[in-house]
């Protein structure tokens, strides 16, 4: 039999990391995680809209912005609508309208800097509960 040294804890590490891995199927049911992902995307979607949603169009005039309530519906936290299906996660908008403008334009996006931030927040989320030293 062959030993190799350091084996034992090097399979214990693997069984910490699996497990903490596994406790992200966890993650899109903690209300904080998902407080904290609102804001991420609150701000994604103000420097959208800030950046492009003067003039998105020229088939809509001047301004994707008529009654702010569709710029408000994805711009502050709480009211961007985020529900979880099984793994996956879908967030936008219930405002009836929403659909027309996303069939006349090419707006939902999530900016690197936002999925940066979404990286983070898994990270910090795994180094809170997490048993392995993610850092």
């Amino acid at each position: 039999m062959i030993e190799i040294e350091g084996f034992d804890e090097m399979y214990a590490m693997v069984n910490v990391i699996k497990v903490d891995i596994e406790m992200l199927d966890d993650i899109l049911q903690d209300p904080q995680f998902i407080d904290d992902l609102q804001v991420i995307l609150a701000e994604n979607w103000t420097d959208i809209f800030d950046s492009e949603g003067g003039a998105i169009s020229e088939d809509w005039g001047t301004s994707l912005v008529d009654t702010g309530r569709l710029r408000a519906s994805l711009t502050v936290p709480g009211q961007i609508d985020i529900q979880v299906y099984d793994d996956n996660i879908v967030f936008g908008t219930s405002i009836p309208y929403a659909g027309y403008v996303n069939d006349k334009y090419i707006f939902a996006e999530i900016q690197p800097s936002s999925t940066d931030e979404i990286g983070n927040l898994i990270s910090s989320y795994l180094r809170r509960r997490g048993s392995f030293n993610w850092s």
